[in-house]
């Protein structure tokens, strides 16, 4: 079985985002925050073992079924980037992963 290609630090910064949650829930400074910009999904797929990513994932259904906090999406401008003699040219497309408090928090 072939090993996947890591990014130590995309990995991190994922790894983190239940603690960015659970900050921001209890901190109560601020009314929004963006917790990750990116494409989900796939940056915890391509970058977490499936054990790992299971278990994020259910941080993650913890800080939801918890109440308090209202979860959204904002589609990013595309990111072209041109062929050059090294890679192809492809499009990048990506979300803002944002977080707002509820009136019951």
């Amino acid at each position: 079985m072939a090993s996947k290609e890591i990014d130590r630090w995309l990995k991190s910064e994922i790894e983190n985002v239940p603690d960015k949650l659970i900050k921001f829930r209890d901190s109560k400074l601020e009314s929004k925050m963006t917790y990750y910009t990116g494409n989900w999904q796939i940056d915890v797929m391509a970058n977490l073992t499936e054990r790992q990513s299971e278990k994020l994932f259910g941080k993650m259904q913890k800080i939801v079924n918890a109440g308090g906090l209202a979860f959204f999406q904002k589609r990013m401008k595309p990111i072209e980037i041109k062929e050059s003699e090294f890679t192809d040219a492809e499009t990048i497309q990506g979300f803002e992963y944002i977080v707002m408090r509820t009136k019951r928090s």
